[in-house]
């Protein structure tokens, strides 16, 4: 199996799957996730002195579409909100993105709405909503974080993981009441993996399937969203 991986410069810096730092003194990356009946969601946490500093996430709910969202903060304070994906209109999916720019008060001072195409004023309680997405997001993913969760990916192959990021072979142990339908998949042919679980040296705990494709699939980089 050829696999190519082409990372930027941005995402090198990241370790999935465990802690890191980059040149702004005290800065830390934790990557952790979700899964539940409603959404998968990927959290790419960065803190300085345990403040939230920027918040990165990729959703997935089905067939109500998919977000990729970055959030800012500083001193505390949410500054820019960032979101671009496809959500559901008229039983279609259609584009969305959505730019917000908050004074050092939380006070929204910037908007760029856009749905299908449409640039749309956002209303007061729009922008409440998304502020509070916002929080949401963040104390899921601290949460996870503090529970020890974290995501990892790779390619499953004679019964080990090679995941993307460190390029090591892993066993994988999954939860008793995990569906027997993934085991027997991973047990007939080789496929990408992308899950939320623990991370050992030598064996990772699955607690919640991301992804699972064939192994022509790429690894899930960090989205980086830009408006400009």
């Amino acid at each position: 199996m050829i696999r190519k991986y082409i990372f930027t410069l941005l995402i090198f810096t990241f370790l999935f799957g465990c802690s890191s730092s980059d040149t702004i003194p005290g800065k830390r990356t934790t990557v952790t996730g979700s899964v539940s009946d409603q959404a998968t969601r990927i959290y790419w946490l960065d803190t300085i002195n345990d403040e939230p500093y920027q918040l990165t996430e990729k959703v997935s709910r089905g067939k109500l579409g998919w977000y990729d969202a970055d959030y800012r903060w500083r001193s505390g304070v949410l500054r820019e909100l960032l979101l671009t994906g496809q959500t559901l209109k008229n039983a279609q999916l259609v584009p969305l993105s959505v730019h917000i720019r908050y004074d050092t008060s939380g006070r929204a001072v910037y908007q760029k709405y856009r749905l299908d195409g449409d640039v749309l004023p956002l209303r007061t309680t729009e922008l409440v909503t998304f502020a509070r997405e916002a929080t949401f997001s963040l104390e899921s993913a601290r949460t996870s974080a503090e529970a020890g969760v974290r995501f990892f990916q790779g390619y499953w192959s004679d019964g080990e993981l090679t995941e993307c990021e460190t390029d090591k072979t892993k066993s994988l142990k999954f939860l008793p009441n995990f569906p027997r339908f993934v085991k027997q998949r991973l047990e007939m042919e080789d496929n990408f993996l992308a899950a939320v679980g623990s991370v050992g040296s030598e064996r990772n705990l699955v607690s919640g399937i991301v992804a699972l494709d064939d192994d022509g699939r790429d690894c899930i980089e960090r989205p980086v969203i830009d408006f400009s």
